[in-house]
């Protein structure tokens, strides 16, 4: 199935995804994965993304795409209220679409949508980011990402 960015049929969406982002004491933080595995070999490998991936057959919409993907790539790690996400993908003026990639970001506020991020593992950098460590399986090999504001 193929979806159109704006009904625009110049305008493919082969991908899409969500970049949540929150205000923390007047600094905006975007919720980013990075991955640290052999499954995603790739020029991009172990660099921050948002949350997102390929269209599937089973997909009804854009937002659907994204916020499939985004719980997907999320799983245990963090509480997202699918209901909430969904309306603000629905009524969201703030998407980007990447032409090269036919790729369209959904930029969403995580205020209500994301409650807590859950993990075992917290790692601070050396400037204080916080980062959230989950080992999952994928396609019978470990797959280990750290998910951080």
């Amino acid at each position: 199935m193929t979806f159109y960015y704006q009904n625009n049929k110049e305008k493919p969406v082969k991908a899409a995804g969500i970049l949540f982002y929150k205000q923390d004491k007047g600094i905006t933080k975007f919720l980013l994965v990075q991955r640290y595995d052999d499954i995603h070999k790739t020029k991009y490998s172990s660099e921050y993304q948002d949350f997102g991936g390929k269209v599937e057959k089973k997909d009804k919409s854009i937002a659907h795409i994204a916020l499939r993907e985004a719980l997907e790539e999320v799983r245990d790690m963090a509480d997202i209220n699918k209901e909430i996400c969904m309306e603000q993908m629905q009524k969201n003026q703030c998407q980007f679409y990447v032409p090269n990639s036919k790729y369209l970001m959904y930029l969403i506020a995580a205020d209500g949508i994301i409650e807590k991020l859950n993990c075992d593992e917290i790692f601070y950098e050396p400037w204080g980011n916080k980062k959230v460590k989950a080992n999952a399986y994928q396609n019978g090999q470990l797959s280990t990402k750290l998910i951080a504001w």
